[in-house]
This record gives C-alpha cells, structure tokens and sequence, in this order.
C-alpha cells in the first residue's frame, strides 16, 4: 500500500462518517513520509482505518514561565522561569496495540538517530515482551504492520 493508496483509503472512509456532505466538500488528505510528523500522521491515520488502538507519545520538557510582580516602586517584573523535565524519555513515539500485545515504533528521517535513552528503552520494552521498531519511511512501516498482523487475529 502507498501513500496514495492511503489518502484514497482515508477520502473513502470519510465519506462513510460523513454522509451527508457534498463529494466536493470532503478534503482530501495528502500524506508524506518526507517529514517525522507526515510520517505519523500516516501511520495514526492508518491504524485508525485498520482498527488498531495507536496513540502518539510526547516526552519532550515544557517551560513554565516566571510569576509577574509588581515592586515596591511600582515596576512591573517577570521572575525566572524553569524548565520541566518530560516524562517517559526514550520512549517510542507512537504505541500500538494489536491484539493485546504493544508496538512501540520510533520514528527517524534523515540523519536523526536513537538515543542513549531510546536505547535503553528499546532494551527495556523487548525483554518484557513488546515490539519496538525504527520506521525510516512509509514503506518500511507498512512492511512491520505485514509482518505484525500476519501473527495476528484481530
């Protein structure tokens, strides 16, 4: 299946939720594999169309910024602000289940590579049992989902 295939995939079932739109009216969307969050969006959309449970996983920090006072004198100040860690570090960025069992799938284009954490991780996740996969591309992707559902019954 290609990207194509899935926007088709996608339009088709859009019409199905929504019936009662014009054809004309229901957007047609455009899928990539150029880009780490074209990717997912894919894959989401994907899994979504194929009834698997697939949620995004975000671990990156936050900043809080700083209280805003008033001095003595009547100025206006901005305190320091700080940084929250994230939680979850390494872990993949989208988890699927299948079947009841757990993919872990880290996505990685161009020249972005697994981390010390993602590594460990990775460890972690597969010595308990679960699958955890770099995805590169659309294809590859669709060549683990192959791989998956044919030992799987869902």
């Amino acid at each position: 299946m290609s990207l194509k295939d899935l926007s088709e995939l996608k339009f088709k079932a859009d019409r199905v939720k929504y019936p009662s739109l014009p054809v004309h009216a229901v957007p047609r969307k455009v899928f990539t594999d150029k880009t780490a969050n074209g990717l997912t969006s894919a894959i989401l959309a994907y899994c979504e169309l194929s009834g698997a449970f697939a949620q995004r996983s975000g671990s990156e920090g936050r900043y809080r910024q700083g209280a805003t006072v008033v001095d003595a004198v009547g100025r206006t100040r901005v305190m320091k602000g700080s940084y929250l860690p994230g939680l979850n570090v390494g872990q993949g960025d989208l988890q699927i289940v299948l079947a009841g069992r757990i993919y872990s799938v880290e996505i990685k284009i161009g020249k972005d590579r697994q981390s010390e954490k993602q590594k460990d991780f990775e460890s972690r996740l597969t010595s308990s049992g679960g699958i955890y996969a770099i995805v590169h591309s659309w294809e590859e992707f669709y060549n683990y989902w192959k791989t998956w559902t044919s030992k799987t019954q869902f």
